[in-house]
């Protein structure tokens, strides 16, 4: 049973992750795909118009540091963090996420790149967080998924503790009217 509740652990502690991750990772390629809406190509040349506000909108977060880089092969750096990491492989251009795991400025990151289809040039829209939130709800999904399982398992421990014991009350009576019946024969009184 203690096998069985560690195994179930571990696959809850996956199916947490899993769907933090998961929700987490919708949010940056939500990002990305709006801040690619914002980049223009016209002759040639790439072009990032986005105002203050947008960016403050984009960077702020209450918990988690969030990046973000616009760069283009010819033009570089149009926005954001020059030093951000690029993505082990570069996506497709497709707008289909590439996610990866990295560090910036000494702290884990989760980031997203997206290679803007159609364009004579090479344009990667990467956006990226710190895990703080992600950590937290990892924790509140298994902190909940634990506790049920623990009330599930004491519940079990219980019943079957009760079974055993409901099951040999009537063994231990007659264990107990076979030892009298035998003390009972040995002194003669049957």
């Amino acid at each position: 049973l203690v096998m069985l509740v560690m195994l179930d652990g571990i696959a809850s502690y996956s199916v947490a992750l899993h769907f933090s991750r998961r929700v987490y990772d919708n949010w940056l390629y939500d990002s990305a795909r709006a801040l690619g809406e914002k980049v223009k190509i016209a002759n040639g040349k790439v072009t990032l118009a986005l105002p203050a506000e947008a960016i403050d909108i984009l960077e702020w977060d209450i918990s988690d540091r969030t990046f973000f880089t616009v760069r283009a092969d010819n033009e570089g750096t149009l926005l954001g963090e020059r030093a951000f990491p690029l993505p082990p492989t570069l996506p497709p251009p497709d707008l289909k996420g590439s996610y990866y795991d990295t560090e910036f400025e000494g702290v884990p990151v989760r980031a997203v790149a997206i290679r803007l289809p159609d364009s004579s040039e090479n344009v990667l829209v990467i956006v990226g967080e710190t895990l703080i939130k992600r950590t937290a709800l990892t924790r509140e999904i298994l902190v909940a998924m634990i506790t049920s399982q623990a009330l599930l398992a004491a519940a079990a421990l219980a019943l079957i503790w009760f079974g055993i014991r409901g099951g040999l009350e009537p063994l231990q009576a007659i264990a107990q009217d076979r030892k009298s019946t035998r003390l009972n024969s040995s002194h003669g009184y049957i």
